[in-house]
């Protein structure tokens, strides 16, 4: 056939021009399709796996919706989430630029996956299971630290706004309670330079909160696009998240409480329950001598999770001592976690010394942890194991018999270490029990690292 066209175009005088001709792409032509169109390469995001590729005309131009569209027609349907390099794309993406006769990789995610890192035992591989206020909230399905995992049980990742004594923001949590004021880490601002109102969560660097005290020393950093991992990059990053766990262990706050029916030691070798206590009593401080009751503090009842030492239920942040220093109470041998309707109690003590709580060594608000706070270089150790913790409970108008939920605690703190220097509880519509006097809470800070 080609060769009876050349002979006849030299006939006519024409065989210049018919080489050119030929030359130039032509759809349906020799090479023509294939110069006028383009090929994607569709891979399965975890294993790198193709499972289609599709051939598509350059002219229109492609876009998500075209391949989308592809996809689903494919038997069976390839339904999902769609990655290029790096950057999920959005319905009206068009893919400008194509080489003609080029091939271009796209990434496939089954459903709608997050993958989270650089935030400790919160690192690995989310999938969506529901929906809370019309946002996805996503469950752990392959954890970077499988070990890490198997200790502590789920995780999850949601939004809430709504619900007993909710901070809104976006939660990671080992449990699913939306309705409740729990969490483990709390994203109240979503990443960093984002509004948290986004119908999906946000991708980027979040800056997280423990208690809304301060910022974690590793908060999460959330992409969609899923990395595939050899063994040996499986293996660094399990270690990556067990060094990154330890260092937000490290650096969260150390306040807390306890359980109203643990046995308080008194000054006299006596014991009281937690909640009987009263301001002006006197305790057996853990340096052997008394030390007195200047306020009695109590959180109001909420559903949380507690650490069970015994007859013991203590808040998961509050240092204990075990074999001579300080450490979390999930670090007692014998030490479980459980779920606790109720509420708890701590105590100012003068000189802020720690105190016997059912036979363990616990701090009182204020208390400074030897080996385990650290002034300078974290934030909410400046709060919970100084006198400016002291300061904030001062200016509650319930002083010194008060009562305060997680919420307006965290919004106390959280605006005092902006620099607030009164009204700094919700509750407080009149004026504080304690005259102010001009203090300083940088005066407070520069105290009590002195006193350190």
């Amino acid at each position: 056939m080609l060769a009876e066209e050349l002979g006849q175009a030299a006939d006519r005088g024409k065989l210049s021009g018919f080489l050119e001709e030929i030359a130039r792409p032509r759809a349906g032509g020799i090479g023509g399709e294939m110069l006028s169109s383009h090929t994607f390469n569709v891979v399965l995001a975890m294993t790198g796996e193709t499972k289609q590729r599709v051939t598509m005309p350059l002219n229109p131009t492609p876009t998500f919706k075209s391949l989308q569209a592809r996809l689903h027609a494919c038997e069976p349907p390839l339904l999902g989430n769609l990655v290029q390099g790096t950057t999920p794309l959005k319905q009206d993406h068009v893919f400008s630029g194509l080489a003609p006769g080029g091939e271009t990789e796209i990434s496939f995610i089954k459903g709608n996956y997050i993958q989270v890192h650089e935030a400790g035992l919160y690192n690995g591989i989310y999938e969506q299971w529901t929906t809370n206020e019309g946002r996805p909230a996503f469950k752990m399905i392959t954890p970077d630290n499988p070990k890490s995992f198997v200790k502590t049980g789920e995780r999850h990742i949601y939004y809430s706004s709504v619900g007993q004594q909710i901070v809104p923001g976006w939660k990671c949590n080992n449990r699913y309670m939306p309705q409740m004021s729990e969490w483990d880490m709390l994203a109240p601002g979503g990443p960093r330079g984002m509004h948290i109102e986004t119908d999906d969560v946000p991708e980027g660097k979040f800056d997280l909160y423990n208690g809304g005290t301060g910022v974690k020393s590793n908060a999460p950093k959330i992409t969609r696009a899923l990395s595939f991992r050899t063994p040996a990059e499986k293996e660094r990053a399990s270690f990556q998240a067990a060094e990154e766990e330890q260092e937000n262990i490290d650096s969260t706050e150390c306040g807390g409480c306890f359980n109203g029916e643990a046995r308080v030691l008194m000054a006299d070798g006596t014991y009281k329950l937690a909640r009987d206590v009263q301001v002006g009593d006197q305790l057996q401080s853990a340096s052997g001598g008394s030390t007195s009751v200047e306020a009695c503090v109590r959180e109001a009842k909420s559903q949380q999770q507690l650490i069970q030492i015994g007859d013991l239920l203590i808040t998961p942040h509050h240092p204990v001592v075990h074999d001579g220093r300080w450490v979390f109470p999930h670090q007692v041998p014998g030490s479980r976690y459980v779920d606790a309707d109720m509420e708890l109690c701590n105590f100012i003590t003068s000189n802020r010394e720690a105190i016997h709580v059912e036979g363990l060594v616990a701090t009182s608000i204020g208390t400074y942890c030897e080996g385990l706070h650290d002034l300078e270089q974290n934030p909410e150790h400046r709060v919970w194991g100084t006198d400016l913790i002291v300061f904030i409970y001062q200016q509650h108008p319930q002083w010194p018999n008060i009562t305060s939920s997680t919420v307006d605690t965290v919004a106390a703190v959280t605006a005092a270490m902006d620099g607030a220097r009164d009204q700094l509880w919700r509750c407080q519509n009149a004026v504080p029990a304690i005259v102010r006097k001009g203090q300083q809470i940088n005066a407070v800070v520069v105290a009590a690292r002195s006193q350190a």
